[in-house]
Formats: C-alpha cells, structure tokens, sequence
C-alpha cells in the first residue's frame, strides 16, 4: 500500500485517506514553516463515513488531530485510546528517540459521518503519514 501524498506541480486535493474505503481526506494547506526550516506544515480534513476506520498508519511528525462533528476512537500503540467527541484535541508525537507512531482512527457511528481537522508538522521531502509497513 503507497501513501498517495506524492507532489507534482500541486498536491492532489480530495482522496481516499491511504486507500480506505469510507474514509477521505481533502488537503487544504501544504507548506513550509519559514521560522522552522526543513519542517513543513500538512493540514487536512477527514472525512469517515459510518463505521469506516483508517488502518493501522505513522506518522514520522507532530499531529494534532481537532475533531468538528461525530464520535470515534483513535487507538495509538502502546498509548491509552483517546474518545473522539466534538471539540476533541488530540495531540499526538513519537516517543523520545523515536521517528513516528502507530495509531488508527475509527468512526464508532453506524448512522453517522465523523469529520475531523487534522494538522502535520513534518520534515520536508517526507509525507506526513506512511502505513506501517513503509519505511522512510
């Protein structure tokens, strides 16, 4: 499974959050952070539909995940779970003298939709998120 976080001369707008069907991601601002060189700032939307969850991902980067309507879960490896509720932060960064976390996201709702805000502070020339079995 390849991250589709691929730049050409734009970054791709609308698209299924690393190929998962029921959920989608839009990409409203990707861009360089002037007062942190080499870090780049990925800000998206999510949208899941009932029931959908991401699998399991990384993220070699900061992420802070705002949640605007719905209710889900994010279970992060070797961490607590954290409920998703509207208004719900999650601040989530690897461990010390680690690259990235683990984590999944899932939609609890069987009638409806999650959406969530989503903002990566990441190093330039890497994706914000890669799925487990990729290596950076």
């Amino acid at each position: 499974m390849k991250c589709q976080w691929e730049k050409d001369d734009g970054w791709e707008k609308t698209r299924p959050s690393i190929g998962t069907p029921g959920v989608v991601q839009t990409v409203l601002l990707n861009a360089p952070l002037v007062q942190c060189p080499g870090k780049m700032l990925t800000v998206f939307t999510g949208e899941f539909e009932p029931g959908a969850e991401t699998p399991l991902h990384r993220h070699p980067a900061t992420e802070l995940l705002f949640v605007l309507e719905g209710k889900g879960v994010m279970d992060i490896q070797g961490r607590e779970s954290r409920n998703l509720i509207p208004g719900s932060i999650v601040l989530v960064e690897p461990d010390r003298g680690q690259d990235s976390f683990i984590h999944k996201a899932a939609n609890l709702s069987d009638t409806q939709k999650m959406k969530t805000l989503v903002m990566v502070i990441h190093n330039e020339g890497t994706p914000p998120a890669l799925p487990v079995d990729e290596q950076r």
